[in-house]
């Protein structure tokens, strides 16, 4: 599944949960639970939904995901019910500007919250370098999955360096701010995001370089040849 494939699934994600009480017409599927669901790799999920965004099939506002579009699609019922209730509420009965501000403050809670015990100096490091995402960043449930990684035989040195390649690849692809930063518990999760290259893409002129480059070796092995 990719593509529009994606794209249907998302939709068909919204919609099943459009009721009465809930028309803020949001995914609430983040895009670990939907790569989950979908076997789609996540980095991959992460590319198409930032495409289908830019697209404007999509909207994005505080890493929430929602396609506002759908109300202009939606039964006769519900478009009455949209009408009568004018500023739409959701599940909390609040209204989706009321419900995203708490939602902000909740993730503002979980970022200043750590685990318990004390953590290490190296986490407060760990967490200085990592890229600024949009969305929830939950440090303890990141303080935990790296605990586990070190039980496994992972360095402190291993993911702080892994962390500064990230930091240097999200600022390359323009993703620091966004939704598409990995939370720093996936990064550091079963996958180990950590130990990747994390190569940044080449920037145009490096690109028309390498072509040039390559013309030169080129016209020198048919100039030797001749």
């Amino acid at each position: 599944m990719e593509g529009y494939g994606l794209y249907w699934y998302c939709l068909e994600l919204i919609a099943q949960n459009v009721e009465k009480h809930n028309l803020s017409f949001e995914l609430e599927h983040d895009a670990e639970i939907i790569a989950a669901d979908t076997g789609i790799h996540f980095e991959l999920v992460q590319e198409m939904m930032m495409f289908m965004v830019d697209l404007k099939l999509f909207e994005s506002d505080n890493g929430i995901i929602t396609c506002l579009k759908l109300a202009n699609r939606t039964d006769e019922y519900t478009q009455k019910l949209i009408k009568q209730l004018g500023n739409v509420p959701i599940e909390s009965r609040q209204s989706p500007d009321k419900v995203r501000s708490n939602r902000i403050e909740q993730n503002r809670k979980e970022q200043t919250r750590t685990d318990s015990t004390t953590a290490p100096p190296e986490f407060e490091e760990f967490k200085k370098i990592y890229p600024k995402r949009s969305g929830a960043q939950p440090w303890a449930k990141a303080l935990r999955t790296i605990s586990a990684r070190l039980k496994e035989g992972a360095q402190w040195t291993d993911i702080l360096d892994g962390v500064r390649r990230y930091a240097a690849y999200c600022a390359a692809t323009d993703r620091i701010g966004t939704e598409f930063v990995l939370q720093a518990a996936t990064f550091c999760g079963p996958e180990k995001h950590f130990t990747e290259s994390w190569e940044p893409p080449a920037t145009k002129s490096e690109a028309r370089q390498d072509k040039n480059i390559d013309a030169g070796l080129k016209w020198m092995e048919g100039s030797s040849g001749g």
